[in-house]
């Protein structure tokens, strides 16, 4: 393996690093700014009721309710960092030539595309 993959590799995992610690400050600040001290948090939480993604992030936007949507945003980062990890891989294997491998790594990617779209009622 020369040093241009080693160098990407170690880039790759740092970046991981980085953005696991990135999405939990963004989910843990989103938390913080939630805590009220007048009233109980939870009370809006007694009861599920499904809703689309959108129609959720709407809500929060026309209620300003900016700490809800950071807490959000920490969570996109964190779904986003394996895909990006899929991403990063398959072209490591292409810089290798590696051919195969990059395919397996493009259907593994097809499956979560596929999943993320089915997962979410947008």
């Amino acid at each position: 393996m020369n040093t241009e993959l080693i160098e990407l590799e170690l880039f790759v995992a740092k970046l991981l690093r980085r953005g696991v610690l990135i999405a939990g400050l963004l989910i843990l600040v989103g938390w913080m700014l939630q805590i009220s001290f007048k009233d109980n948090v939870f009370t809006n939480y007694h009861e599920y009721h499904a809703a689309p993604l959108l129609f959720t992030l709407h809500e929060f936007v026309s209620q300003k309710a900016y700490s809800k949507l950071i807490a959000y945003f920490g969570l996109v980062v964190l779904i986003s960092l394996p895909i990006l990890r899929v991403i990063m891989t398959g072209i490591i294997f292409l810089k290798q030539k590696n051919f195969r491998m990059a395919g397996l790594v493009a259907i593994v990617l097809i499956g979560l595309t596929i999943s993320l779209c089915l997962g979410f009622a947008i």
